[in-house]
């Protein structure tokens, strides 16, 4: 709206290469500061849905590293730095009173994922220089919550993921099976047994996030897969 460059992300089904129009708006989302100019140069999701967006702005005068986080659903995470959006200057410009630009490259998430890097380079005083960056992201990714079973090797396999109304697990096993579907939380939305070898079972009640789906066989084996709904 104010005739600059401004960071975009698009979201489409998988399954078609449609618009999903439960992300931000139409489909869209955007990561702007006002009256200035910003290009993306990385991007990665964080295990809960979560999208961070890396790249420069000229909001302070110059370019400096920008990052921003939306939820699953495109809004922007508020929970994040200010609206969403972090801004960080080179050190030594703060101190030295030059003015360098920043700019990142890439973007990585610790493997617990309660840090965010943002590796760059930093144009400073006459040379470039490397620049890396450390956030706290406020997260600690769980492997498996709390409650779950231990994978001991079922021929299960899950499709579509992500998934949008249907999810079909194929046991590779005839009898009983017990299919749970837990939340972030460990709440169970689902606690069923099935005789079928291939199951179908259906996402439309559940909201955008990050699911667990655990199968226990006749055998009481157990095998737990993550699921994201679209």
């Amino acid at each position: 709206p104010d005739g600059d460059l401004d960071i975009c992300a698009f979201r489409v089904n998988a399954s078609d290469g449609s618009t999903d129009l439960s992300f931000g708006l139409n489909g869209w989302a955007w990561l702007r500061s006002a009256e200035s100019e910003e290009r993306i140069l990385n991007a990665v999701q964080q295990s809960d849905g979560k999208y961070y967006f890396g790249g420069h702005t000229n909001y302070l005068g110059t370019d400096d590293f920008m990052v921003g986080r939306l939820k699953f659903n495109g809004a922007l995470d508020n929970t994040f730095g200010t609206g969403g959006l972090v801004i960080t200057e080179d050190y030594l410009s703060t101190v030295t009173g030059y003015s360098f630009d920043e700019k990142i490259q890439g973007l990585a998430l610790s493997p617990s994922e309660n840090i965010l890097y943002a590796a760059g380079f930093s144009s400073n005083l006459d040379w470039q220089a490397m620049m890396v960056v450390a956030y706290h992201t406020g997260y600690v990714k769980e492997e498996s919550p709390v409650g779950f079973a231990e994978d001991k090797g079922l021929p299960v396999t899950f499709y579509p993921n992500p998934v949008m109304d249907k999810i079909t697990i194929n046991t590779g096993l005839a009898g009983i099976h017990r299919i749970r579907i837990l939340d972030m939380a460990g709440r169970i939305l689902l606690d069923s047994n099935y005789a079928e070898e291939i199951i179908d079972l259906s996402m439309e009640g559940l909201l955008p996030s990050v699911y667990f789906i655990e199968v226990t066989s006749f055998e009481s084996q157990v095998i737990t897969e993550k699921i994201m709904k679209e």
